[in-house]
């Protein structure tokens, strides 16, 4: 079964195939709770979402249907359970309207540290600037860099189109090359950079 796709993994659970589910709860939720922890920085909470969710796709399964991207249907799936977390302690109506339009996440060096050849320097100058761009951005850059997303999945979980996430890691990238801290970086930096952002 360690050879199974996600997707023939989904379309088992709908004969409660609780190996199935095992296999695709030890495949993903690493990846999963990090990204719910960036979202909320609680990881109680981003435990218990996750959890939440892999339940919901075991009692669920046979209305769910078949997912052909099944990552992009986690995260996504997640980001929207996480989301209505943040809403449901939300201290009062502005705020609880502003967290669900957006997801305001942030960078740490363990999302940075994988940079090949790149020193403490490098590492916390690219940390800072990350963190300084618009949160939309933000989050296309750690689905993309972090988990190796398609851009494809990454619409699916931003509800976006895929040409706006293209544009939105495209506008990341420059807003990046603009900044003063980069520029001052050593020469083999910027293609670091780019490799760590879209490689």
């Amino acid at each position: 079964m360690a050879g199974r796709s996600d997707r023939a993994l989904m379309a088992s659970l709908t004969n409660g195939d609780r190996e199935a589910l095992a296999e695709l709860f030890e495949r993903h939720y690493d990846h999963l709770l990090h990204y719910g922890i960036r979202i909320n920085a609680h990881q109680s909470h981003a435990e218990e979402c996750v959890q939440e969710l892999f339940i919901y796709l075991f009692e669920s399964a046979h209305r769910i249907g078949d997912v052909k991207q099944v990552r992009a249907y986690l995260f996504k799936s997640l980001r929207r359970r996480v989301l209505q977390k943040i809403y449901a302690e939300g201290k009062h109506e502005e705020r609880r309207r502003h967290l669900l339009d957006r997801v305001d996440m942030t960078f740490d060096l363990q999302d940075i540290a994988a940079i090949p050849d790149s020193g403490e320097r490098m590492r916390s100058i690219l940390l800072k600037e990350l963190n300084k761009l618009p949160w939309r951005q933000r989050e296309a850059v750690y689905l993309r860099y972090y988990n190796r997303l398609s851009t494809k999945e990454i619409a699916e979980i931003m509800g976006v189109a895929n040409q706006t996430v293209l544009n939105t890691l495209y506008q990341a990238l420059k807003n990046l090359r603009k900044r003063d801290a980069i520029k001052q970086l050593a020469a083999n930096a910027w293609p670091l950079l780019l490799f760590a952002l879209i490689g």
